[in-house]
C-alpha cells in the first residue's frame, strides 16, 4: 500500500517551493498540474530540469518546502 495518495502529493506541492528528493536534492518548484497529476522543478545549481508524476512517488519519504514569511 502506498504512504500517500497522489492527491495528498499534488495538495503539498502545490504549496511548496522546493521538493526535496529522496537523495537530498533540493529541486525548485517551477509548475503542478493537477488534473495531469505532475510537477515541474529545477535544479537551481545546474539548470537540469525535472517532470515528476504523482504516481512515481507515492511511496517515497516525501519531502516538500515552503518559505514563510517571518515578521519583526
Amino acid at each position: 500500500m502506498a504512504k500517500y495518495t497522489p492527491e495528498q502529493i499534488g495538495k503539498a506541492a502545490e504549496l511548496a517551493c522546493f521538493y526535496v528528493t529522496p537523495s537530498g536534492l533540493w529541486l525548485r518548484m517551477d509548475y503542478v498540474m493537477l488534473e495531469e497529476g505532475r510537477f515541474g522543478c529545477h535544479n537551481e545549481d545546474n539548470g537540469e530540469e525535472y517532470g515528476i508524476e504523482f504516481s512515481e512517488i507515492v511511496d517515497d519519504d516525501v519531502h516538500f518546502e515552503q518559505l514563510v514569511k517571518i515578521i519583526i
